[in-house]
């Protein structure tokens, strides 16, 4: 088979993984925007008695919308629930607020529920220490009814035109209320994704480099002076 073939295989394997990409349950989605009232009375930013309204924060969530047997759908609205709570997997896996250089981070992982409708988008989730979190978001214009459309949707990188939004976080004693301006989705990527991609460039690194030594200038020495 020559080195074309074999490259042109490769190619389009890692290529074939691109719709499994799209199509991932699970979504990364950043909220960034200012903070809008509240007080990091139990000091976990390092801001204790300090007044945080106008702050930057962000906020790093993970989305997994394939949660088994908790799904409620309907031609207007998409809800997931899951966690300990429901004996399923999480819906909101991990969650990261950072303020400054400082950053907090836990697992909603015992109650979480991310719905869509066409009137207002919301995600909630808390563990079993009382750390929490709420994003709340009243489009302009009528919010896709599907959850996996409305991550996609988004992924450009901004609210759909949001008039409104409340959102806050609750970290142990600190409770920080916050507006989030821009919202980022990217598609996490399933292991076996990154497996066939990884597997692809691997064959193509091999492929060329036996083409390479096949036609190295020492072995062209070597035919040379094997014909004299």
């Amino acid at each position: 088979m020559s080195v074309r073939i074999k490259c042109a295989i490769a190619v389009v394997g890692m290529f074939a993984t691109i719709p499994q990409m799209v199509r991932a349950a699970e979504y990364r989605v950043t909220y960034s925007g200012k903070i809008t009232d509240g007080s990091d009375a139990g000091n976990t930013f390092g801001l204790f008695g300090q007044n945080l309204e106008g702050l930057g924060l962000r906020a790093d969530l993970t989305y997994t919308t394939s949660v088994p047997g908790t799904r409620t759908s309907s031609r207007t609205s998409d809800e997931v629930s899951g966690g300990d709570a429901f004996g399923t997997a999480p819906v909101l896996s991990s969650a990261m607020f950072t303020i400054g250089s400082a950053s907090f981070t836990f697992s909603p992982s015992y109650y979480g529920d991310v719905y869509t409708s066409p009137d207002f988008i919301s995600a909630y989730g808390y563990d079993v220490l009382g750390n929490s979190l709420q994003t709340y978001i009243v489009p302009d214009s009528a919010a896709p009814a599907n959850l996996q459309t409305l991550f996609r949707s988004t992924g450009k990188g901004d609210t759909g035109g949001a008039s409104t939004q409340y959102s806050y976080l609750v970290a142990g004693n600190s409770n920080i209320d916050f507006n989030a301006t821009n919202v980022m989705v990217a598609a996490v990527p399933e292991p076996a994704t990154w497996a066939m991609m990884l597997a692809g460039f691997t064959a193509i690194g091999l492929t060329l480099r036996r083409r390479g030594k096949r036609f190295s200038p020492q072995n062209g020495l070597e035919a040379l002076s094997d014909k004299q």
